[in-house]
This record gives C-alpha cells, sequence and structure tokens, in this order.
C-alpha cells in the first residue's frame, strides 16, 4: 500500500485504541477518534505498559516464548510480545472491529510479524483450543464478564508459567478493609469499548484477585500496577485499576517489588498515643494530615514533578505528505489561518509531535487538529502585537503545556527569547528535550510567585489559566505586571458569559461529552440551568492537588477588576474556542 492507502484505512477503520507505528511516519493514532455512540476512545502504548509490567520479571524479554493475548483488542500487545523476542503469539477479541485492525497492523507493519495470529472469538471459543502458552494476557477483559472466574480459569488452565492480570475493581476508599468479592455492574454493549454481555463484575479490589489466583493454582502473585484514581473526582466514585502478575513456581517473582496501597494516594500517617509521664505540648501538635492528601508535598503545587517515564511521540509535521496534510487540516482551517503559506509553515515544523496524553486535552487523537490550534493562537497573538507595534523578542506563556502554542514561535518567528512555565513536570521535561535552545521551558508549583525579574518581557500569553484560578487572581494579575515592560502585551483567556451560555446549551444536550466534565464539579450542572448571576463564579472538583478550580468571570468584571492592574483593550469571546480572550497593556 502507499502510504496515502494506510492513512486511508487506518481512519476507515477507527476508532483506535492501541497506539501502534506502522512505519514510514505513520500511527494508528492519526485520525479522529469517535465511537459510534460519539465517545471519545482514548489511545494506549501497548509497548509501553507491556514494557512496564515485564521489566522486573522477563528482563531479557519473552526469549522465544509462547503469549497468549486475551480480548486483544488491536493486537498492541501481542506485537509488544513479539517485538520482545517471543516465537508464537495468539490474540482473539469478540469484537471483529478490533481483529480487522490487529490482521490490518500485522500485514502492514515493518517488523517481523512471522508466528503470530488473530481471530474473533469470544473466550470460551477460542480457536487456539487445549494449545498452552508460557504467558498469558488478560488485561481489560475480567470485569466484562458475566462469570469472569470461569473465564479467566479457561485462560489459566493454558497458562504454563506467567499470567497478567489487569483489571478495574471497585472504587478505593482510603481506610476501609477489602472484603473480598465480586459487585454486580450492569453495562451497555453499544460503546465500542465495552463488553457484549450487559452483565458483569467487579472486584472488590487485590484480595479477592489474588484468592482467585490462588485457587487457580498459582504459587505467588504480587500487584505491579494499582490506580485509584481519586484525585480525578470530588468522591471516590471511580473505579480504581489494578495489575497482578501470577507465576505457577514460587520465588518467580522475586524480583519484582509488590505494592500495598495505589501510587496515586498517600497512605494515612502512622501515629502513636504519647505515655502517660510524657507532657504534651498541645500548642505546637500539628494535625494529622488527610488520608486523602497526595503521596508528596510537591503534588499540592504540581503534577508530575518526579515523572521519569519515556515519551511516546507522534512523528514531525514536517513529514507528513503535502496532499495528506492539505486534507487533514482544511476541513476546519480557522478563519485567521486561510490566506497563509499552511505547506511553507509545515515543512518549517520539525519538531515532534506529543502523544495525545501528553497535550493537556488539546484535540486528542487527532494531531493535525493539535498543530492547527496553537498556530491559530500563534497567529492572534502576533496579530495583536503587530497592531500595537509590539516587535516580540521576550515573551512568556504560562500554563504553556507541551508547546502548543511555543513550538510555533520557534518554528515559525526568529524571536530570540521564548519561555514556557508549566505546573506539570513532564510537560516541562519534553519541552526541555526537543525545543531549540531558545527556548526556554521552567517547572513552577500553582503559586503566584514567576522567577522572572521585573519588566522583563513584552508579551505574556496565558491560554486555559485564568479558567482554573480562584483564589490568587489579583497575584496572578500582579505578577503578570510586574514582569510585563511598560506598554508590553498581556493575551489572556477566560471564560465569560459566551461561553457560560454555550456550556448551558451543549450541557441540556443528552450524551453530551461536556456533561461528564460538568459533573465533575460540585454545583455547576444545577447553575448551568440558569443565566450566571454572579461576577466571579468557581467550583472545585476536589481539594488536593493543584487541578481542582474552574472559574467563570463575567465581562464587566474583567473591565474593571483585571483593569486595576492592566489597561484592558479589547475582549474577544469565542476567539479560544469557547473562551474569551483579554488583551492588556501595562
Amino acid at each position: 500500500m502507499s502510504r496515502q492507502e494506510l492513512l486511508d484505512q487506518i481512519q476507515k477503520l477507527a476508532p483506535w485504541h492501541h497506539h501502534l507505528e506502522l512505519g514510514n511516519g505513520l500511527s494508528t493514532s492519526d485520525q479522529p477518534n469517535l465511537d459510534t455512540t460519539g465517545k471519545e476512545v482514548t489511545f494506549l502504548n501497548a509497548h509501553s505498559s507491556f514494557q512496564f509490567a515485564t521489566e522486573h520479571v522477563l528482563p531479557n524479554g519473552m526469549e522465544g516464548r509462547s503469549f497468549l493475548d486475551c480480548a486483544c483488542n488491536a493486537g498492541g500487545y501481542s506485537f509488544a510480545a513479539k517485538d520482545a523476542g517471543a516465537s508464537r503469539t495468539y490474540g482473539f477479541d469478540v469484537r471483529d472491529h478490533w481483529i480487522n485492525q490487529a490482521n490490518f497492523v500485522l500485514a502492514n507493519r515493518d517488523a517481523d510479524s512471522s508466528g503470530m495470529a488473530f481471530e474473533v472469538a469470544d473466550l470460551m471459543q477460542i480457536g487456539a483450543g487445549d494449545q498452552e502458552f508460557d504467558v498469558t494476557w488478560f488485561s481489560g477483559i475480567f470485569y466484562h464478564l458475566p462469570d469472569p472466574v470461569t473465564g479467566l480459569k479457561y485462560a489459566a488452565d493454558r497458562t504454563k508459567e506467567l499470567l497478567f492480570l489487569n483489571t478495574a475493581c471497585s472504587p478505593y476508599i482510603p481506610g476501609e478493609v477489602e472484603v473480598p468479592a465480586l459487585h454486580y455492574k450492569k453495562e451497555g454493549v453499544e460503546e465500542v469499548m465495552s463488553g457484549v454481555h450487559e452483565l458483569s463484575w467487579l472486584p472488590s479490589g487485590p484480595k479477592v484477585l489474588k484468592d482467585i489466583l490462588k485457587w487457580l493454582g498459582f504459587a505467588e502473585a504480587k500487584i505491579y500496577y494499582w490506580q485509584a484514581n481519586l484525585p480525578d473526582r470530588l468522591k471516590a466514585n471511580r473505579a480504581s485499576r489494578i495489575g497482578i502478575v501470577a507465576a505457577r513456581e514460587p520465588g518467580r517473582l522475586d524480583g519484582l517489588r509488590e505494592l500495598n496501597a495505589p501510587t496515586d494516594v498517600k497512605p494515612a500517617p502512622k501515629t502513636t498515643k504519647p505515655a502517660a509521664s510524657e507532657q504534651v505540648n498541645t500548642a505546637s501538635v500539628q494535625p494529622i494530615a488527610p488520608e486523602h492528601r497526595p503521596q508528596r508535598w510537591e503534588d499540592d503545587f504540581s503534577c508530575n514533578a518526579l515523572d521519569a517515564d519515556a515519551f511516546s511521540d507522534q512523528p514531525a509535521i514536517s513529514t507528513w505528505d503535502d496532499t495528506e496534510f492539505e486534507a487533514r487540516t482544511q476541513i476546519s482551517l480557522p478563519a485567521n489561518l486561510r490566506s497563509l503559506p499552511l505547506l511553507e509553515m509545515k515543512n518549517k515544523d520539525q519538531l515532534p509531535i506529543p502523544n495525545s496524553e501528553d497535550r493537556e486535552g488539546y484535540s486528542k487523537g487527532q494531531d493535525a487538529r493539535y498543530w492547527i490550534s496553537g498556530l491559530r493562537d500563534y497567529e492572534h497573538v502576533q496579530a495583536a502585537a503587530r497592531t500595537r507595534d509590539i516587535q516580540i523578542d521576550r515573551i512568556l506563556d504560562i500554563g504553556c503545556a507541551s508547546g502548543r502554542v511555543l513550538r510555533h514561535f520557534a518554528c515559525q518567528s526568529d524571536t530570540p527569547e521564548i519561555w514556557g512555565t508549566d505546573i506539570n513536570g513532564r510537560h516541562i521535561r519534553w519541552l526541555s528535550k526537543v525545543m531549540p535552545q531558545n527556548v526556554k521551558p521552567v517547572f513552577v508549583p500553582a503559586l503566584p510567585n514567576l522567577p522572572f525579574e521585573d519588566n522583563y518581557f513584552n508579551v505574556v500569553t496565558a491560554f486555559s489559566v485564568f479558567t482554573h484560578v480562584d483564589t490568587f487572581e489579583s497575584a496572578f494579575l500582579s505578577e503578570i505586571r510586574r514582569i510585563l515592560r511598560p506598554g508590553g502585551l498581556a493575551y489572556l483567556t477566560a471564560h465569560t458569559e459566551p461561553t457560560w451560555e454555550a456550556w448551558r446549551e451543549q450541557v441540556a444536550q443528552t450524551g453530551s461529552d461536556l456533561s461528564e466534565k460538568v459533573a465533575q464539579f460540585s454545583g455547576l450542572k444545577d447553575d448551568l440551568a440558569h443565566p450566571m448571576t454572579q461576577d466571579v463564579q468557581t467550583y472545585r472538583r476536589t481539594e488536593i492537588g493543584p487541578y481542582r478550580t474552574l472559574s467563570f468571570h463575567k465581562a464587566d468584571y474583567i473591565r474593571t477588576s483585571w483593569g486595576s492592574f492592566l489597561t484592558v483593550e479589547e475582549i474577544i469571546p469565542m476567539q479560544h474556542n469557547l473562551q474569551t480572550c483579554i488583551l492588556a497593556r501595562k
């Protein structure tokens, strides 16, 4: 197939869940990713997940072992096992959608695919029959089965050495002792990521899973992955996720350190009662930290501070075929870009595109739209500067994420100094790795104290920052005023009345993707039933970590309150997606 034919087939087979490389600069992430119900399907890097799970129990790779991939989806784990040295792999899934994808990748990837097979089959009807496999992968299937114990036994009976079990579990509640059980869960069958049986069961947690694995004849089992998913919700109502590896031989897992609690929840601190003879100065006793606090102090003010995971980048936009590029960018091209030499600009940008999971929610699974959205905002900032006779020589992008806008200043302009700050350490680490030297990324806490000297920048931008600021709004505005030169431009965005009305309309529509986001913020859904009533309306989804707030401002409030710090010159509704752009000068 030609490159364009491969791309067409990738798009035809969408949505994809597994991010897989096909060579020639193509991957399965190169297309919009919605299923027939309009639900977005997230991408999973199966190779990275496979390496994470196996690195301590299979340090030299598969070394000729055979591999059974249950509910294989697009075959990502099978391909990872093959690339790690598996001699034979067999993957099956009940949905032909996924097997069509797996066979497409099998036929068109560059790497060795000998000894690999995929089949449409239910677990109890797989064509592998009584064949045995050295390693079995049982991921994302246990909690979709009407009889998960029998299903797992069917796979375990064909497993000679190791079984990897990855499943959703009942919501994790810190401090509660697990009572081993399987909890009934009815699920729909319409979404492509759902099961097909309607009836399913959530395990209570690791205890019940280990009990089942022991009953199935595995000598030992250890937890290698455990996420409670608490920081993303106000209440503990979201399923947790656990990965366990089980071994037939005792001692086989000695090289693996087991997790005793979710890695995203800090255990409650241990306290000791002082002896009766001890004198306690109650005035100096500090309150015990809440059990829902993050793991480390820096997690109160930042995200991914100690992250060291590998990146999985997308190819640079400059590697795209011109025809392909035009086809993927002309569909919804913003008006301010239509007269620009886009092909020339494309060829200037030789930086990789960050993976969907590493770009702060912007255009998941749609690399072209991500690139275009950054170019749109870059051009708006440049136009605003030109109108005010500002020649940008030092620019700061507050909340720069993985450089959605900064990349265009680096590739399309000769700006000498391009600075970016973000509270997500992973974003800053990625920028430091891929950007040229005139781009200077700085990892900062979510506090209004920017590490720059007075009057340093002639342009400061903040996209989707004041939409998440509540208690320190005035301090952030004061900091922006301090670091701007006299006459400098602040290009900021906020949620204003038009945003509120657009959200009201979308949330009222049944099945709106926005509804799930709104439900995270206490009181927001009820308030959206009415027009904005206050100058500033803020909502929180959690009381821990930096990502907690959603803020809405009335335009008149911005003119008067923000106008105390900067001269507000323009307020442009809906210029940054549904957000309002505020152009202000020092």
